[in-house]
């Protein structure tokens, strides 16, 4: 069942941070934020816990955490942008 979870909140988070990329708010990156957090930590005690292939399981990991920490990056900066860009013209 465990399995099944961290995947699920894998995909989920992939999703949350594709589309905070195309559309940023705050409380998306918020999420996407908890959607990281929460897909490393369900991955590392399915690890720990069924004693898999630890290599292979922190590689799956890094591309992961990668992806999406980049997409998260850029979405922030987007939205510092956006919101800097208003301040500006107001």
């Amino acid at each position: 069942m465990i399995i099944f979870t961290h995947v699920v909140i894998a995909l989920v988070t992939i999703v949350l941070t594709l589309v905070t990329y195309v559309k940023p708010t705050s409380r998306r990156l918020k999420m996407s934020y908890t959607g990281i957090t929460l897909t490393v930590v369900s991955g590392s005690y399915l690890a720990f816990s069924l004693q898999s292939n630890l290599l292979r399981t922190c590689v799956t990991g890094l591309v992961f955490v990668t992806f999406t920490s980049i997409l998260t990056y850029s979405s922030r900066n987007k939205l510092e942008y956006a919101e800097n860009k208003i301040k500006v013209e107001q």
